[in-house]
């Protein structure tokens, strides 16, 4: 009797005590810590305005340029070693802050330097993984036309 009494008890506890072993004590990185995990480089940044052609808005120069998310929801845009045309004047790192609603499914970014932020705004977070982050944001622009802009980067 002792005997199944005992293989009972270590059967029960290999279902209910068990799982560390299998791997199911680990905490997955919640989506606001991989936004906040590092620097993240434009790949590309694509507007299209009403029924026109949709145009490239990256150049070779912002390739380089490293984008971070802070935990304490600091945002900065640093310009790298290629610096645009347009952006000789200013600062080389634009500083903001950003903020998310539910589960990063929008980010808010404001700027709080002189200018020069490429991502100011609200976005949707159409995909956020370790390696990638896509957006999307939709204006009104002129007399009711819609400008849709979508960003991918990648994780460094």
């Amino acid at each position: 009797m002792k005997r199944i009494y005992l293989a009972l008890l270590l059967a029960s506890s290999a279902f209910t005590g068990g799982c560390g072993l299998l791997g199911g004590d680990e905490e997955e990185e919640t989506r606001s810590e991989i936004l906040a995990s590092g620097e993240w480089r434009l790949i590309s940044f694509v507007s299209q305005t009403g029924t026109q052609p949709a145009r490239s808005l990256i150049e070779p120069c912002d390739e380089d340029d490293f984008f971070r998310f802070l935990e304490d929801k600091s945002y900065a845009e640093e310009r790298n070693q290629l610096i645009c045309s347009n952006a000789t004047n200013l600062p080389p790192v634009a500083l903001g802050t950003w903020s998310q609603t539910g589960d990063v499914e929008t980010i808010t970014i404001t700027n709080s330097t002189s200018g020069g932020m490429v991502l100011v705004g609200t976005w949707q977070v159409t995909e956020l993984t370790n390696s990638s982050l896509k957006l999307s944001a939709t204006a009104t622009v002129g007399s009711g036309t819609t400008r849709v802009s979508t960003v991918e980067m990648k994780h460094q």
